[in-house]
Order: structure tokens, then sequence, then C-alpha cells
């Protein structure tokens, strides 16, 4: 009963048939304006022990990632990266510009706003990726598409599993 008393200095009360887990409130929050855990310069989540999340845009990864500054992002770094939310938080410390001159990448074909690059692999492959604006997000996604697209429009229909290009709504 005494462990009910004392829950509202409780952040987390877990009880269990022979133990019970007690959680103090986190010494620091940090949230983005859609209220996620977010920081780019520090934890966003820290404990009075030590204990902390890294988080960017509520997506959970490594400190390193979380803190890497964006002048050191490499290539190498964001390719490597196989987690696809890690790598899409990466990207979005870039401006667009500088992100295409760290990809290294190569124009193939650009048309409704949308650009084909051909990115290096580093392994003597050259795979062509969809640069993108998300309007609604306000970010720019860079996703590889299927090796034989050579335009916009394939890559298009590629990433949306189309036949036949359409042009996407907000376009035309």
């Amino acid at each position: 009963m005494e462990y009910i008393e004392g829950s509202k200095e409780y952040h987390k009360l877990y009880m269990c048939k022979e133990i019970v887990f007690i959680s103090d409130f986190p010494k620091i929050i940090n949230l983005n304006n859609d209220n996620r855990l977010h920081s780019d310069k520090f934890a966003s989540l820290g404990y009075r022990d030590g204990y902390s999340l890294y988080a960017l845009n509520g997506i959970v990864m490594p400190k390193e990632m979380a803190l890497i500054k964006p002048e050191e992002l490499t290539k190498d770094i964001i390719l490597n990266e196989t987690n696809a939310d890690i790598r899409r938080e990466l990207i979005r410390k870039l401006p667009s510009e500088r992100l295409i001159e760290v990809l290294d990448s190569t124009p193939i074909d650009e048309k409704h706003g949308y650009k084909l690059l051909s990115i290096s692999m580093g392994d003597k492959r050259n795979r062509p990726y969809l640069w993108m604006k998300n309007p609604s997000l306000e970010i720019v996604h860079v996703e590889g598409v299927h090796p034989s697209c050579d335009t916009v429009e394939k890559a298009i229909c590629y990433r949306n599993n189309l036949t036949t290009f359409e042009m996407p709504l907000a376009l035309s």
C-alpha cells in the first residue's frame, strides 16, 4: 500500500507478483515541435542514474548518430546505415545541395520536381537513387530504385509499383 501512496513521485510503476519496478521521473526530456523525443546536441531523455536515450524526431538511435554534426556526415556513414529510419534522420541533417555533394552523385534525369541520381557504392557499382522533396514534412528523401531505372518516370513507377507512369496529383 505504501507503494501506491508514493506513486505520485514515480514516473513508472510496474507491479508484478513478487517484485515491483519503480522508475523515477526523467531529469531531461527534449522534444521537437511534434512532441517527439529529439535533440542533436544532448540526450533526448536522461535519468539521474546516467541512463539516456538519444533520438531524432522520435527515432531512437545510437548516441554517435544522433549527435553527429552535419559537416561530419560522410557518404559511407549514410550508405552503411542499414536502418532506414536512422538513415532518413541522418539525411535530414543535411541541406539537399550538401546531401547531393556528400553522396557524390551524378544527375541522370530531372523532371516533375524529382531527380534521378547515380550514386557510386564504392565497390565499382553505380546505383540509381530517386531524390524527392516531401512537401508535407519539408524534408528530402533519397531512395534507392531498381538498377534498370534510367528516367524519373521509371523510378516513380518502380517505387509506387506501377506499370505505367502517372503524374502525381501534387504535380499536375
